[in-house]
């Protein structure tokens, strides 16, 4: 009974902590939500165009050899489905990343009056700050807000990887493979080379020259496996993974985890 006791005491605690957490910031809420609801939806959309396509081709193969006509007010319906679908998709994008935006501003402001409030406290009991403490509590405050805001970014690479996986396992592997080792190899080819310092062209250049080598290598590795070769709706899946997967990695801050970390856990030990 204790025991029971004490599991309820704590699912209290953090029914509260949350409800708290909602009150204070309702655009992290919203965002969460949205984002959430867009990724799910952008990983079962693509599963609709392999056999989108493959109806289309098998209609105009039908019309070419003159051995009937397809109805096509199935195929129509299907494809304005998907584009509403993917529409939705988008506009809860949208909103996740307005909401998040939302959310980061609010709480830079508020981990700002939090941090002066305690600093005002312990001037009180006669303390005195180091001579960068503004500047240093400042980027990591930043550091707090930009992963903050880049959250619904996280979310939809995360349904990326949820893709890749599958694809793995529904269309050739020596082709879907390709998909994640490009994007990380475009990822760290720019990483590199930023350092370096290198030219903002040339940097476009190498990534734009790897990215157009993966889609390549993919497609060759897709037409491979047998005499007929992938169907045409999975070689479309497969490049429209190319196309999406790869820039919304090079458009996700990974360089930013472990700074908005050690920054998060310095503002939250000083805050305590």
């Amino acid at each position: 009974m204790t025991q029971v006791n004490r599991i309820l005491s704590s699912a209290d605690a953090g029914f509260r902590r949350f409800g708290k957490a909602v009150k204070s910031q309702p655009f992290g809420l919203l965002s969460g939500l949205s984002g959430i609801a867009a990724a799910i939806l952008a990983v079962t959309l693509p599963w609709a165009v392999p056999g989108l396509l493959d109806d289309l081709s098998l209609a105009v193969a039908k019309r070419l050899a003159g051995t009937g006509v397809q109805k096509l007010a199935p195929i129509s319906a299907s494809a304005l489905a998907l584009l509403g679908k993917t529409a939705l998709a988008a506009v809860l994008y949208l909103a996740a990343i307005w909401c998040a935006l939302r959310c980061a501003k609010k709480l830079r402001g508020d981990l700002r009056a939090a941090v002066e409030a305690k600093r005002a406290l312990y001037e009180a009991e006669g303390h005195t700050p180091p001579p960068d403490w503004e500047k240093d509590v400042g980027r990591d405050i930043d550091h707090i807000s930009a992963m903050t805001a880049a959250a619904p970014e996280w979310l939809m690479v995360l349904a990326g990887l949820v893709c890749c996986g599958m694809l793995m396992t529904r269309a050739p592997l020596v082709a879907a493979i390709w998909i994640p080792i490009t994007a990380v190899a475009v990822c760290a080819a720019r990483d590199i080379l930023r350092r370096r310092r290198v030219l903002r062209a040339v940097q476009l250049g190498v990534t734009a020259a790897i990215w157009c080598a993966g889609t390549l290598m993919m497609v060759l590795r897709a037409v491979q496996p047998a005499e007929s070769g992938t169907v045409l709706g999975t070689l479309a899946l497969l490049l429209a993974g190319m196309a999406l997967i790869v820039p919304a990695a090079l458009q996700l801050p990974y360089r930013n985890l472990i700074p908005a970390w050690r920054a998060y856990q310095r503002v939250r030990g000083f805050l305590k």
